[in-house]
């Protein structure tokens, strides 16, 4: 099918084809109209992204029309803009080509000053080292939505200036309070700052809004266990939120040293019991990191008057060995 078929169900790029007076063979835009078809999401993000490498030479409102009709393409897709060039970018650095790519996209950045295209550039240089360059990206973008704030943030952080990651972070909690991966940035820096009970706050809500997931749930208990005298409450929902991960976590032995430095901040033992009952020591017994920390476990458990629950750990514990 011909450039010219498949631009008749996309009447912005339509208008501006036909405004440039192009001909059938201008591969790049055949190639974008291709990919607005194309079944494979892989097929998609290639085909968009050679079309990034060639929109260097067009003016703003040429990008302007060629974004709307590429957030219809998405809108169809149930997907958004955003979502699908983090897929490009992320794809192109996988893949080692990402180099032409970034100098396609941040020229683009500087000479439209449009979000996305600052947004996606100060992305691509956060993650390949370019931290100054992410800064001045998101000093040059028109609109400075969560993400970005976000994103500058984390800059900060590599950069080492916590204390302006941390502002950074406020400003995303504030402008996307139902956003997860704000409230974990904003408490890693918290925490990085030592502000401890703010950090713990933020960790409750991010896991609030992700209860299942184990990044969320770790840096929790992590924090939890910072904190000098922690209430009793607190320490209930770190181990609540830690507890369903025991049978699933790729690294027992970190989750296990850390959900038994929770149980012995516990009033009662029965918490640390019930941990040794239900943790798999032979997964234990093989793991380096907690053969490391036995050791101060051992003498932990020695030093409460808990006989039960240290009999318990040590018969275990030596079944795993013996089998």
């Amino acid at each position: 099918m011909s450039t010219s078929s498949y631009l008749s169900h996309y009447p912005n790029l339509e208008q501006w084809y036909f405004h440039k007076g192009l001909q059938d063979e201008n591969r790049t835009l055949f190639r974008l109209c291709r990919s607005l078809n194309a079944e494979g999401f892989n097929e998609v993000c290639d085909n968009i992204s050679f079309f990034f490498l060639n929109l260097t030479n067009l003016s703003e409102n040429d990008l302007i029309e060629t974004l709307e009709d590429l957030e219809t393409y998405c809108s169809a897709m149930k997907t958004n803009y955003h979502n699908l060039v983090v897929q490009i970018v992320e794809r192109s650095i996988k893949e080692d080509c990402w180099q032409s790519l970034y100098s396609s996209l941040s020229a683009l950045a500087r000479k439209s000053k449009m979000s996305i295209y600052c947004f996606m550039s100060a992305w691509m240089a956060l993650n390949t080292d370019k931290r100054e360059d992410c800064l001045e990206f998101y000093e040059l973008s028109d609109q400075k939505n969560a993400d970005f704030h976000s994103l500058l943030g984390q800059a900060y952080i590599e950069l080492e200036q916590f204390d302006k990651a941390h502002r950074c972070f406020e400003l995303s909690t504030e402008m996307a309070p139902l956003d997860p991966i704000h409230w974990f940035w904003h408490a890693k820096s918290a925490f990085t700052l030592g502000l401890t009970d703010e950090a713990w706050q933020s960790a409750k809500e991010c896991q609030n809004l992700l209860p299942h997931n184990a990044e969320a749930c770790v840096l929790l208990g992590m924090i939890t266990t910072e904190i000098d005298g922690p209430r009793q409450s607190q320490l209930e929902v770190a181990w609540n939120a830690l507890w369903p991960l025991i049978d699933h976590v790729e690294d027992p032995g970190f989750l296990a040293q850390l959900m038994f430095g929770i149980g012995f901040k516990m009033s009662d033992e029965s918490y640390t019991h019930a941990l040794i009952e239900k943790i798999n020591f032979k997964r234990l017994a093989r793991n380096t990191e907690f053969i490391g920390k036995l050791g101060s476990i051992l003498r932990e458990l020695a030093s409460k008057p808990w006989p039960e629950t240290n009999r318990l750990f040590l018969e275990k514990y030596q079944e795993a060995l013996r089998a």
